[in-house]
């Protein structure tokens, strides 16, 4: 960020919401405009660098002369440097803008107007004793002035709470204690709601998580089902250590190939034949798990950064470490950044450049391929269904 965020205690002396959001909303708006002004300048010297570099190589060939190759992979490093930079500062600028999405979406809510929200109409049931009559659900309902939810499982949960039997502990959103009644568990998570609303910062970036689109729980689900199905049909032994020794030599006598073909002692056309066989062997197994992930890659692609987003925010509001559900939140944030990962690399699979060029030059399928198996997602696939909601 290009300045520090105000403290909790400083946003509990705010009496005006209103004053506020709207404090907020202008200071994320002068922090947008110096990260768009800078990401203006990175494009700038993206253009600069590689254009120049493309120069240097064309003086290369014309002149000779090793200073014009090394000056031009200055150029291409100090491209590659600033490219770093500029994906970074375009990940501030989309967080930025989702902050002062929920501010403005805050705004809009104190002067009456809803639809920004959620309205909850697919869980209207014309049967229910009361749902129905008192407008709980559909437009400027109770559930859309409630819901802040960023997952499907979420806004299920919200909804049960909202229809649950009076009578029974069935739908509140706290799990009750060994001995607890109904009422101590409603008491308990009344003084949850007060601790959450003394904590106005960190709700502003939990709910940013979803002002995009919101984590669809069972699609994710799905997803790593997928990923589970495309582990059978890998042969066993491709997970053996020895595996990787083989991969790593073959990648080393590239190496070795290119480097002896460079200063003359080989043939160019040595390098280029073992890099197509890498290319072609690393090709055919990875192909068979892409066909049995089955076009889920830009799913988890999509859904693990929020994922990983919530993970990270709810271990942050876990503060006693002690509390059980430290240890799940901890093991499902490591799983869901391996598959992050794993996400990434798969979406750069989809380049055909970046396909060859990872298969040639270091095996990557044969590596992507390991993963799905060496992980397995049975802990994750429990975390998302007993704490998809949180």
């Amino acid at each position: 960020m290009d300045s520090k965020h105000p403290t909790d205690q400083q946003s509990q002396a705010t009496v005006n919401l209103q004053d506020f959001y709207r404090q907020r909303s202008e200071t994320l708006r002068q922090m947008l405009a110096r990260r768009k002004a800078r990401g203006r300048a990175f494009v700038a010297g993206e253009i600069t660098t590689f254009l120049s570099g493309l120069a240097l190589v064309v003086a290369y060939t014309v002149w000779s002369g090793w200073p014009w190759l090394v000056a031009a992979a200055v150029a291409f490093v100090l491209y590659v440097v600033v490219r770093v930079r500029d994906v970074s500062n375009s990940d501030h600028i989309r967080e930025l803008e989702d902050l002062l999405s929920v501010n403005e979406h805050e705004t809009a809510y104190l002067n009456g107007s809803f639809s920004c929200f959620d309205d909850g109409h697919r869980y209207a049931d014309p049967r229910h004793p009361y749902s129905f009559d008192l407008d709980i659900f559909g437009p400027e309902s109770l559930f859309q002035r409630l819901c802040r939810t960023v997952t499907t499982g979420g806004s299920d949960l919200l909804a049960a709470a909202l229809s649950r039997d009076l009578s029974s502990s069935d739908g509140l959103l706290l799990e009750p204690k060994s001995g607890e009644t109904v009422l101590d568990t409603i008491r308990r998570q009344a003084r949850q709601v007060r601790l959450l609303a003394s904590r106005p910062l960190w709700r502003e970036r939990f709910i940013a998580v979803g002002q995009r689109s919101s984590v669809d729980i069972a699609a994710v689900s799905q997803a790593l089902s997928a990923f589970d199905k495309a582990c059978g049909v890998l042969p066993r032994w491709l997970l053996r250590g020895y595996v990787l020794w083989i991969l790593a030599l073959s990648v080393a006598l590239l190496a070795l190939l290119t480097v002896l073909s460079i200063v003359g002692f080989l043939p160019a056309s040595i390098p280029m034949i073992w890099a197509v066989a890498q290319f072609f062997v690393s090709f055919s197994i990875g192909q068979r798990v892409m066909k049995a992930v089955g076009g889920k890659t830009d799913l988890l692609l999509k859904a693990m950064a929020p994922l990983t987003r919530l993970a990270d925010l709810l271990l942050e509001a876990l503060l006693d470490g002690e509390d059980p559900r430290c240890a799940m939140l901890t093991e499902a944030r490591r799983e869901l950044r391996l598959l992050l990962r794993l996400s990434k690399e798969m979406d750069r699979r989809g380049n055909m450049l970046g396909l060859f060029l990872g298969d040639s030059l270091f095996m990557n399928d044969i590596l992507l391929s390991r993963c799905p198996r060496q992980h397995g997602n049975a802990g994750l696939q429990r975390t998302l269904g007993d704490g998809g909601h949180a």
